[in-house]
């Protein structure tokens, strides 16, 4: 399992598995979360009309499975 640190070192890996997870994310969605947690958790609350806590699990249960 990776850690939020590992995520942002490794987005050019792992950007591919967040857009198949989230197929409404675009690439320049990608681009400006580079792996930054506040900023794919909010993205995915605004894409998806989540409330905060739900982004923030959906976001978490997708790290836990994030293998490179």
């Amino acid at each position: 399992m990776l850690s939020w640190a590992q995520v942002e070192q490794k987005w050019d890996l792992v950007r591919h598995n967040a857009r198949t997870r989230w197929t409404a994310l675009t690439d320049r969605d990608l681009d400006r979360i580079r792996g930054s947690r506040s900023n794919l958790v909010n993205r995915i609350q605004k894409i998806y009309g989540l409330d905060l806590d739900s982004a923030e699990t959906v976001v978490e249960e997708w790290r836990r499975g994030v293998k490179v």
